[in-house]
This record gives C-alpha cells, structure tokens and sequence, in this order.
C-alpha cells in the first residue's frame, strides 16, 4: 500500500511491526463491478452475511507488550466510522475512465475489470483470527477501576 504520507506510513508501519506474527501479503487482484460485489446489495441475506464475514472480527486481543511497540492507544470505534477513515487514510488511486457509448448523450463509466494489489485478505484473516476477543468476553469484562 502506497501512502505519501511520512507520519502515516511511519504509524502504519509501527502497527503492522506490533504484531509480528500477523501475516500482510499482497497480490494482484482483479477490480469487479458493484452489481458482482457481495457487499452491495439491498440489506439482510447475503449482503449482511457479506459484511459481517469481512468486519466481524474487528476485535483483535493485543498484548501489553505489543502496544508498547507501537506507543499508541486502542480504541474501537463504530464500525462505519472506521470504514470511512480506513477509505479517507488509504485512498485507492487506481484511475478509471469514461467512455463514449452509441445510446446515452453522456460519457459513463467504463466498468472493466483492472488489476490492483491488495492484501491477501484470507491470509491475514487467518493470522488475525486467534486474536479475536468474542463480543459476549467484551460483555463480561467488569471495569476494575470502579
């Protein structure tokens, strides 16, 4: 992933070193059509099922040791919120085109298939899944400062 950014790069960099036995790959993947996507669609069935399936495990246990690597906080946000900074933090570049059709007197999207790199996203799920702290172990945590 390509960021301009020094700051964010550095940051991005120090999270992903934190947890060393996460495993990032990249590799080339072919850009589909919102209509082939199983992540648009109208709400429930399999859309939802989509959805749940890429952020449900967002919760991710880290040790002590692993956030002093990194320095930082954790905080986990509404789902939405994080989705909208990952998409404003690491924006996708690729160029896509318009195009001249014979029946609309505008030019519309040219919907081809193209080539990006993005995280082999099986790969890493699987390395992240031990970390999964369960929303019903979130739920019985009793504050110890209270």
């Amino acid at each position: 992933m390509v960021n301009a950014n020094p700051a964010a790069q550095a940051h991005q960099t120090d999270s992903l070193s934190a947890l060393q036995d996460l495993k990032i790959q990249t590799k080339p993947k072919m850009s589909i059509t919102t209509g082939q996507s199983p992540w648009v669609g109208e709400p429930g069935g399999p859309t939802d099922h989509a959805w749940h399936e890429l952020v449900g495990n967002t919760s991710i246990r880290v040790t002590d040791e692993e956030l002093s690597r990194n320095a930082s906080d954790v905080c986990i946000d509404h789902c939405i919120e994080y989705l909208r900074q990952a998409v404003m933090c690491n924006p996708d570049t690729s160029l896509t085109t318009l195009v001249w059709t014979d029946n609309v007197p505008k030019p519309v999207l040219d919907v081809k298939p193209f080539e990006r790199v993005c995280v082999d996203w099986e790969l890493f799920m699987e390395s992240v899944t031990p970390r999964v702290v369960p929303f019903d172990e979130v739920d019985s945590l009793v504050n110890p400062k209270l």
